[in-house]
């Protein structure tokens, strides 16, 4: 019997624990990260503009959307930070247009117009969807700056 209890602690203390480590998990990106950068792609023609959003991944690789053609000269404008919009066009023809706002959203980023006139402050209320472009999976979604 003194046997059988000397190799069971013989045996336990040989074991390894199997503690689990003191240090914080890390949190840093791992290798499948992704990013989404969007920018603006205006190309003017006879009396409006084609407009266009690129999505560029963290490779370099663009893609091209198509969000319409609107009346008179687009350009770009400093978004609103009560739209919560990573990027913001305005598109004029006269003392009327359309402000064109890029929204992001944790997987997907959601494209929107609103009607803009001179002298009358922009209903966001009235904002409609034009776009909504997916976003890979836990891509962090950011505007491109200059």
């Amino acid at each position: 019997m003194r046997a059988f209890v000397i190799g069971i602690v013989v045996v336990l203390a040989s074991c390894k624990s199997k503690a689990k480590p003191t240090t914080p998990e890390d949190t840093t990106p791992g290798p499948n990260a992704r990013r989404m950068t969007l920018s603006w792609g205006l190309q003017p023609q006879d009396r409006s503009t084609q407009v266009f959003l690129a999505a560029t991944d963290e490779r370099g690789a663009q893609v091209s959307h198509p969000i319409g053609t609107f009346p008179g000269t687009c350009g770009t404008i400093t978004p609103a930070p009560e739209l919560h919009s990573l990027l913001s066009v305005s598109c004029k023809d006269g003392a009327t247009g359309v402000q064109i706002d890029v929204v992001a959203r944790p997987d997907r980023v959601i494209v929107t117009r609103m009607r803009i006139d001179d002298g009358v402050a922009p209903d966001p209320t009235t904002r409609e969807q034009l776009a909504e472009i997916m976003a890979p999976d836990g891509a962090k979604i950011e505007a491109q700056t200059p």
